[in-house]
């Protein structure tokens, strides 16, 4: 893929998942059909061309992302396991890239303690915190200074881990505050 038509992708499908993700579901009905469903829907794309995103869900489609039946245009697009996850992962990433302009002095402090026949499981959260930006305190403590509870509770409900796992917010990380703070802010919020 070309560089410009790579991050036309990204951007649409960052769209996609946001409108799948907090529950707004579209219809392929009102993807595929040329009436005002359609036009409505498009609008929030900005300036895309309807078969670019077009082009976008059958490529999410492919990649395990989405589901739809083609066949029934009243079938609604839906979200996978695989693309909740990334649409969380998305949701996480917007909030640590500072989309989210105060800070409101509190960390969130993820802990677990994943027994081991659900290592697979482990891995791909940790991985997940990791990606997401959570600063790792510990092999399994990680913080982030941003309001992230329910994403984390839905990240680990996917991997079925939520009895494994604590979100703790707190107001202090004693010594390691420090540089915490300057991962997070660099000179900022001193």
């Amino acid at each position: 893929m070309k560089r410009k038509t790579k991050e036309n992708f990204k951007d649409i499908a960052k769209s996609i998942f946001k409108i799948l993700g907090v529950g707004v579901g579209i219809s392929v009905l009102a993807v595929l059909s040329g009436g005002r469903r359609s036009d409505k829907l498009f609008k929030g794309f900005g300036r895309y061309a309807k078969w670019r995103i077009l082009q976008t869900l059958k490529q999410l489609r492919l990649r395990g992302y989405i589901e739809f039946d083609e066949k029934d245009e009243r079938a609604p697009i839906v979200l996978t396991k695989k693309g909740m996850r990334r649409f969380l992962r998305y949701s996480m990433l917007e909030m640590i890239s500072g989309k989210i302009k105060k800070w409101d002095y509190l960390w969130r402090m993820v802990i677990f303690d994943i027994p081991d026949r659900k290592r697979r499981s482990r891995e791909a959260f940790r991985r997940e915190l990791i990606s997401s930006g959570f600063y790792p305190l510990q092999e399994s403590v990680f913080v982030s200074p941003y309001k992230c509870e329910k994403e984390i509770i839905e990240l680990a409900k996917i991997y079925g881990i939520l009895s494994h796992m604590l979100i703790l917010t707190v107001a202090s990380l004693g010594p390691r505050e420090k540089g915490v703070r300057s991962y997070f802010f660099g000179g900022r919020h001193k």
